[in-house]
Order: structure tokens, then C-alpha cells, then sequence
């Protein structure tokens, strides 16, 4: 008796007992909560809505993944990206929500590259596992900063790094830096702390880990392009796959969202990278680079 009395003394306790929000009791409950994020990231009530409704937005969502996949594949970028920004500036999502939500998305992707190069004998399976467990540790250590930080914050560092990674991208078109096998410098021994730092860029920022990895390992290592671009993606794909667990277990993934983008990349990805092999791919990706630095700069000055 006495225990109950002190919960009924407790108005933060009620406050709290009384917003819980009940497990889904079917798939579509799941799939469509009951609760949503307002424009800042906030919980919010809504009241349900018909089921044709539901259906237009998650037809619209997926209109949006494609798009954003196929640009992925046509530039030869990550969609991650472009799911970032379209999610923070497009929806209004807090900085979290925005790369929690894009691993719904990124995960799937970049475990289904690591399986194609690893298909065609890309993956040196000597230093892929390495590389991978190295990537998979601080991609988690990564997201867990990143969900430390307060969201302006990281949203103001995830602008600059994209604005360093753009400014990169179109450097590296220029025939004098682009990467290319040079004599080996480093023993392979050395490279999981390529899969270290690539797994970290990952797990905080969602995006930049595959593009610095593959330089580096070409660079430092001597490798050749393709393989460079497989043990890439054992560095970031198991660093993916934590930081979205991660994400999901602190609740900063927007399933209604992430579900259909996810659906409507993987569905034109591999349209976009076979249109790309038909248009001059250099220079659509140096105008493409354009307007997403002027995305960048929009962030930063949110």
C-alpha cells in the first residue's frame, strides 16, 4: 500500500506511466507506429490514419529512394549521401534521426557490395577479417559518440566533413591526384587501422568511410583499384551493421521512413550505375558536386 501511495505521489512517475507507449500488437503496427516525429526530432501524437493514406506515403517515400539510388549509382556515390540531407532539410529530422534513418537504407547496400566484389574475387579474405573487426569496433564506438553529441552540434560537423568530402571528390578527378596502385609503402599487416578509421567515419558521420578508404589503401598498399574497393567494403559493412543496431536501440530510426527508401534504392541502384557506364560519368559527378555542397552549406546554416 505504501508503494502505491508514493507512485501516486509522484507526478513524474505518473507523467511517465501514463506516455508509455504500448509494444505494436501486428506487423503493421510495426511498420506504422502509433507515434511520429515532429518537424524537430520530438515525439508527437497522432491520431491513425486510413490505410490508403499510409499507402500514398510510403509510394512517395519509395519515389524518394529511388531517386536517391539511382543518383547513388549514377554518380558513383554512397546514398547515404543524399539520404542524410534530404532527411534533415526534406522531413525536418534531427541530426541522429537523419543518419539513424539512413542506415535502414546504407545497411542492406553496403553489405550487398561486399558480397558482389566478394562474388568476383575481390575480397582478399588474408586481411578482410582485420579490417572488418577493426571497422565494426569503432563504427560502434562512432555512433555512440554521435549519439552523445547535442544534434546541432552534429549537424554542424557533419555539413563541414561533407563540404572536406566534396572538396576531395573533385580533386580527385583531376588526372594528377586521381588514385592509382603506386609502389607498396606499408606492410599489410598495418591495414585494419585503415579499416579503423574508415569504420569510425562511418559510425559517426554514416557517410565518407568507402570513399577515404579506397585512396588510402591504393595509396598506402599498393593495391589495385578493385581490390582496394572490396576490402573497403569489409571496412565499413560490419561498422554499418552495428551503427544500426545501434541507432535502433536508442530509438533514433524512423522505420516508416527507412523501410521505403530503403525498398526504392535497392530497386534502381543498379539502373543508375548501368546508365553511368553510358554518359561521361567524370563529368556529371563534378556537377553533381555542386549542389550538394550548396546541401551542405543549407545544413550549416539551419
Amino acid at each position: 500500500m505504501q508503494k502505491n501511495s508514493d507512485h501516486a505521489a509522484d507526478p513524474v512517475l505518473n507523467h511517465r506511466i501514463a506516455t508509455q507507449t504500448p509494444l505494436p500488437q501486428n506487423i503493421t503496427a510495426l511498420l506504422i507506429p502509433p507515434l511520429t516525429l515532429g518537424w524537430n526530432g520530438a515525439h508527437t501524437a497522432r491520431s491513425p490514419k486510413p490505410l490508403m493514406e499510409i499507402l500514398i506515403e510510403w509510394i512517395a517515400v519509395a519515389a524518394i529512394g529511388a531517386a536517391i539510388g539511382f543518383a547513388g549509382g549514377l554518380f558513383g556515390v554512397g546514398g547515404g549521401m543524399l539520404a542524410v540531407p534530404v532527411l534533415a532539410l526534406g522531413f525536418g529530422l534531427e541530426q541522429q534521426y537523419a543518419q539513424g534513418t539512413t542506415y535502414v537504407m546504407a545497411a542492406p547496400t553496403v553489405i550487398l557490395g561486399l558480397w558482389h566484389y566478394y562474388r568476383h574475387g575481390s575480397v582478399d579474405a588474408r586481411y578482410a577479417p582485420g579490417i572488418a573487426i577493426a571497422g565494426c569496433i569503432t563504427g560502434y564506438l562512432g555512433t555512440l559518440l554521435a549519439l552523445y553529441l547535442d544534434p546541432q552540434q552534429l549537424r554542424r560537423v557533419f555539413s563541414i566533413f561533407l563540404l572536406l568530402l566534396v572538396a576531395y571528390m573533385v580533386i580527385s578527378e583531376l588526372p594528377r591526384f586521381a588514385p592509382r596502385p603506386q609502389r607498396k609503402r606499408v606492410n599489410m599487416r598495418w591495414s585494419p587501422a585503415v579499416g579503423a578509421f574508415c569504420g569510425c567515419l562511418t559510425g559517426f558521420f554514416t557517410i565518407g568511410g568507402a570513399i577515404c578508404a579506397t585512396p588510402l589503401l591504393t595509396r598506402l598498399f599498393g593495391l589495385v583499384q578493385q581490390r582496394a574497393q572490396g576490402l573497403a567494403f569489409a571496412a565499413i559493412a560490419p561498422g554499418a551493421v552495428a551503427s544500426f543496431f545501434t541507432y535502433a536501440y536508442h530509438d533514433r530510426v524512423i522505420w516508416h521512413l527507412g523501410l521505403p527508401l530503403c525498398i526504392g534504392a535497392l530497386a534502381t541502384m543498379r539502373a543508375g550505375v548501368a546508365m553511368a557506364h553510358r554518359l561521361p560519368e567524370k563529368k556529371l559527378r563534378i556537377l553533381f558536386y555542386l549542389p550538394l555542397a550548396a546541401t551542405a552549406i543549407a545544413l550549416l546554416s539551419r
